[in-house]
């Protein structure tokens, strides 16, 4: 079954400016897709596996929290806390 065969919700793409804070720091980021449990950054290789996070959105108003599920070579991708 293909990745995308196992998501619950479906991601959209797209590339968006964002600023992840977790542990007294914070990282600006690229938000490179998002679904309704969780997104996609660029930029954040600073962030460790299981990192508790708030992303502030740029043009959103309110932060996300959320933790890192996983990491890749040139960012990781996040699970919101719903």
């Amino acid at each position: 079954m293909a990745d995308q065969d196992k998501r619950r919700y479906p991601r959209v793409a797209l590339s968006k400016a964002a600023r992840a804070k977790s542990r007294g720091f914070e990282l600006d980021v690229e938000l490179r897709d998002i679904s309704a449990s969780g997104a996609s950054l660029a930029g954040s290789t600073g962030l460790a596996a299981n990192a508790e996070i708030g992303l502030a959105i740029d043009g959103i108003d309110r932060e996300i929290s959320g933790h890192v599920v996983r990491a890749f070579d040139d960012g990781v991708a996040i699970e919101f806390e719903l």
